[in-house]
């Protein structure tokens, strides 16, 4: 009898060959990984060539459903708008795990207002409207009229919005890093899914793990990309009343939405001067990793998951950490017992102006160790595939 296969739906991004890697790791030779692209011709930006990496566009990935036995898994890593023909197609029989990247929610209108995601400041200058609001009132009614118009007419097929739905309902497992964004998204979604714990960025993969402790540090970093969901407004307005002492103040603008970048940049220029630093091309790691080595205070102020390496990264390299107590992973890193501060109670002139001390970095380090070296992620992600499969069975 043949052994069951894990077909993995992906796209070119750069967190799938540490996928590619841990899955290997852990069910070698039965992992075949299809990348949907737009030009089949046109090289991988991200993904490193290997047999059993193919390239597919949205109608031949259909193709392999025929090959797909109730034995096999299928993994969604995302769920791309052009994944959900593939998912709706599956038959019941096979079990599916989507990698919930965030985006599929977050930003969905659908699924999520703006004000649980940004702050006050931030809220106010950079609200989203509902796409419906954009359109004239003749727009507005042919859009509620067409439902209505392709049942009379006997066109049976789905919007987006509809397949999204469907897509997420077909989901048996719903992958995140911790348990606390597992009830979070199945929260938002109104559904309950089984849990399968997943790490994109083993620490080994994000760090120097013998890198030692830099005791001069010189800088303040706030956020992690050019998004509005890292409320840096917000932050930005606390700061200017506190007395900052730091040298530099690090934001990472690489990328993002570039009106809201550029919004980012004019504000820090003119409160924060010489000290402003935005970062606005990547970074190699080794690079950006020296940098994070001399950050004594981080600020991540958004209200979801979000940064969640850049945070595990800075705090391997011993910073003091300020995150929401609305995001799930504030709670996360609390309950493993790893010393990180809340914006909304901490982030005070006496708090900014201490980093911390060596016995506290060690502390910090060796619980995000014990979680996420490489062995440990090994193990979890064993026993999960295994659990599947002897449901499979």
């Amino acid at each position: 009898m043949s052994k069951p296969l894990i077909y993995h739906i992906c796209e070119d991004e750069k967190f799938i060959n540490s996928a590619i890697k841990q899955f290997e790791d852990v069910y070698s030779g039965y992992n075949k990984f299809y990348v949907l692209v737009k030009d089949i011709t046109q090289e991988f930006r991200y993904i490193n060539k290997q047999s059993f990496v193919t390239k597919v566009d949205s109608n031949s990935v259909l193709n392999i459903i025929d090959q797909i036995t109730s034995k096999d898994i299928v993994v969604f890593h995302s769920l791309s708008k052009d994944f959900y023909d593939f998912c709706l197609q599956l038959p019941q029989s096979i079990q599916t795990v989507w990698m919930c990247f965030g985006f599929e929610i977050y930003n969905d209108h659908n699924y999520t207002k703006d004000a649980p995601i940004l702050a006050p400041i931030t809220l106010k200058k950079f609200i989203r409207k509902s796409p419906s609001t954009n359109y004239s009132l003749k727009k507005r009614v042919k859009n509620a009229l067409r439902p209505i118009y392709h049942a009379l007419k006997g066109n049976r097929e789905l919007s987006f919005i509809k397949k999204k739905e469907k897509s997420i309902q077909r989901i048996d497992y719903l992958a995140t890093s911790f348990k606390q964004e597992h009830h979070s998204i199945c929260k938002f979604i109104q559904q309950e899914k089984k849990n399968f714990k997943f790490w994109y960025y083993p620490l080994h993969l994000i760090v120097d793990v013998n890198a030692k402790i830099e005791s001069n540090k010189t800088a303040i970093l706030i956020g992690n990309s050019g998004f509005r969901t890292g409320n840096h407004l917000d932050v930005f307005n606390a700061l200017k009343q506190l007395p900052i002492t730091q040298s530099k103040i690090y934001v990472p603008l690489s990328y993002g939405n570039p009106n809201y970048i550029q919004a980012i940049k004019e504000e820090g220029q003119l409160i924060f001067k010489d000290k402003f630093n935005p970062l606005l091309t990547f970074l190699p790691l080794k690079d950006y990793n020296q940098i994070l080595n001399t950050i004594g205070i981080a600020i991540f102020y958004n209200f979801r998951q979000q940064a969640v390496g850049n945070t595990i990264a800075i705090l391997w390299y011993g910073a003091k950490v300020f995150l929401s107590e609305k995001n799930p992973f504030y709670h996360y890193l609390k309950d493993l017992g790893i010393i990180v501060f809340s914006v909304e109670k901490d982030l005070n002139a006496q708090s900014i102006s201490s980093h911390l001390d060596i016995n506290q970095i060690e502390n910090n380090r060796k619980i995000l160790y014990d979680q996420l070296n490489q062995n440990q992620l090994k193990r979890d992600l064993e026993n999960q595939i295994h659990s599947i499969l002897n449901l499979n069975k």
